[in-house]
């Protein structure tokens, strides 16, 4: 049996989660739910990046010493990741 009052209810909870104009529609949902997901990525990549304290910080300068290396050993890899068209 069909309740009416039910019905209209739930055709007025459906139009008002449904509509643009309340809470500015799908797309804020989408943009909290991407926010929350870099903020979990960043918690994540946070988590497993080692703890390094100071006095290790110093002996791996003091092993891996800039100065060791020649600079025609390396590739400039910035202008990769700069690029405008690249999504972030």
């Amino acid at each position: 049996m069909r309740n009416p009052a039910r019905e209209r209810s739930r055709n007025l909870n459906r139009e008002v989660w449904e509509s643009p104009s309340v809470y500015g529609g799908e797309d804020v949902n989408k943009e909290s739910v991407r926010e929350v997901m870099r903020e979990e990525w960043l918690k994540l990549f946070e988590m497993l990046i080692p703890y390094v304290d100071d006095m290790e910080q110093a002996d791996i300068e003091a092993t891996f010493n800039p100065v060791d290396y020649k600079d025609g050993s390396f590739v400039d890899i910035t202008g990769w990741f700069n690029r405008e068209d690249q999504d972030q």
